[in-house]
Parts: C-alpha cells; structure tokens; sequence
C-alpha cells in the first residue's frame, strides 16, 4: 500500500508483490503447522498405553499410514519449494495441511485414546496386585518349605 500511494508504483505491481509476500508467510504458517503437529505426534506416540487395542488393531496402522502420507506430502512441497515453484509448493501445503486436520480429528481428538488409556491404567493396576500375590504366595511357600 506504501509503494502505491506514497511512491505511485503502478498498483498492479504493487498487487503482485503484496500477494508474494503473502504467498510467503502462509508457506511459513504451514511450515509452523508440521512442526506443532509433529509435537503432538511424538507426544501421542510417547504415551505408555497400546494403542493396538483399539479397532481390533487396525488404529495404530491406520494412524503410521496416515502420518507417513503427511510427511511424503510436505517433503514435496518443501522440494517444489526449492525449484522455486512457488504456487506447486502452496498447492502441495495446502494439502498437507488438510490432511494434518483431518489426522488431528481422526487420531488426537479421538475418544477410542481415552478408553486405551483406562484400560491401559487397569491393566498397569491388575499386573501390580497380581505380582504382589505371586511375591506373597511365593513367600508362604518359601516359608513352609524351609523353616
């Protein structure tokens, strides 16, 4: 807006950088968007319950399947990037970016974790009183054997 009424640039050149710089930042904001998608993956994939439980096991599957197509994705995007072609690259971004959306509503905002998770803890909890009772029985047993 500076170069067209205060250094009377013609309007369509001044359009056209405008709109590249534009092109620019949402490049970057979709950059931004793997990276905190990333983030959540690795802490999703950090938690300590099976996620080979859920849907007969077909989930964690599903969800490396989808992952990987991300990364393929932006991968080719970035590389369209560095031939400098620049509305291939936003094309290949954008896609990337709606599959990260779907992945977020199809595997983090899922309720089939929570329910991994409980079963999960109750899992953690029945292993723990059960080798509490082998210790236990093992002892009397011990006991009764050498006294």
């Amino acid at each position: 807006m500076k170069r067209f009424h205060v250094d009377g640039e013609p309007e369509n050149s001044c359009a056209e950088k405008a709109f590249s710089h534009l092109k620019r930042g949402l490049l970057d904001a979709f950059k931004l968007k793997l990276k905190y998608h990333n983030k959540d993956y690795l802490k999703l994939m950090r938690m300590k319950f099976d996620m080979r439980i859920i849907d007969n096991g077909e989930f964690l599957p599903l969800l490396l399947k989808k992952r990987k197509d991300i990364i393929k994705l932006a991968k080719e995007a970035r590389l369209q990037e560095g031939k400098k072609d620049i509305d291939e690259a936003f094309d290949r971004w954008y896609k990337a970016s709606e599959l990260i959306d779907q992945f977020e509503s199809d595997f983090f905002e899922s309720p089939k974790l929570q329910w991994a998770k409980k079963l999960g803890i109750f899992h953690r909890i029945w292993k723990f009183i059960v080798g509490i009772i082998i210790g236990v029985i093992g002892s009397v047993i011990v006991r009764l054997l050498f006294p």
